[in-house]
Order: C-alpha cells, then sequence, then structure tokens
C-alpha cells in the first residue's frame, strides 16, 4: 500500500511540472476552476522571462501567440504557472495582455499541499 501511495505522490508530481521550465510554484490549498473549454498555460519565471507551449516568448510576441492559440474558441481560461518570486507587476501584465486578445479570465496556477486545508476551512 505505501509502494502505491509512493508511486501516485510521484505520478502527480510529474503531470503539475512544465517540462524545460524553472518555475517554483506558491503553495496553496484551492480547487480547480470549472466551467472552460479550454486552458492555455503561459510560465513566468523569477527573471520575468514568459514560456507559452514551453518554448521562450518575448512579451511583445505573447499578445500575438495568445490570439492565435485562441482563435476560434471561446469561454478560454488562463493557467499563468508564475514563480512565486515573480513580480506583481508582471503577473498583473500577462493577465491584462490575456484580457486584450479575448482571454477574460486569468488563474494563478499553485502547487497543492498535501496535508493542507483550505482557507475556507481554516476561517470556519
Amino acid at each position: 500500500m505505501m509502494f502505491l501511495l509512493l508511486f501516485y505522490l510521484i505520478q502527480n508530481k510529474a503531470l503539475l511540472l512544465t517540462p524545460g521550465v524553472a518555475v517554483e510554484l506558491p503553495r496553496v490549498a484551492g480547487a480547480l476552476p470549472e466551467g472552460y473549454s479550454g486552458t492555455l498555460v503561459v510560465a513566468l519565471n523569477r527573471k520575468g522571462d514568459l514560456f507559452f507551449r514551453n518554448v521562450a516568448v518575448t512579451w511583445n510576441d505573447l499578445p500575438r501567440e495568445l490570439e492565435h492559440a485562441a482563435a476560434g474558441h471561446t469561454n478560454l481560461l488562463l493557467v499563468l504557472q508564475a514563480d512565486r518570486r515573480a513580480s506583481q507587476e508582471s503577473i498583473t501584465r500577462v493577465a491584462a495582455i490575456a484580457r486584450a486578445v479575448g482571454i477574460h479570465k486569468t488563474w494563478l496556477a499553485t502547487q497543492p499541499g498535501l496535508l493542507e486545508t483550505s482557507v475556507e476551512a481554516k476561517t470556519q
């Protein structure tokens, strides 16, 4: 049983990480968003470098890349994998770029804590 639990934890951690992009996500308990037709993922490292589809993109190219990827889709969600030390300005700038190309919801990705409870449960 312990082997299966260890195997499960190792497999799930691999699914959460974007290969090739060194981003240390903040640890926060929470639920995944629902009700979106699709998602696009942008990674932002602590230096402010952007990655879309595991390829480095410049700030000037990001609007075009997102617009091209979102063409023909509605109700998309942008998942921003921002390093916990990334600046608030950079995070807000990515969200504004997404909004300008028609992606109106941005979700900040976090690394879930295994034994943590949600904020709502702590306040009740």
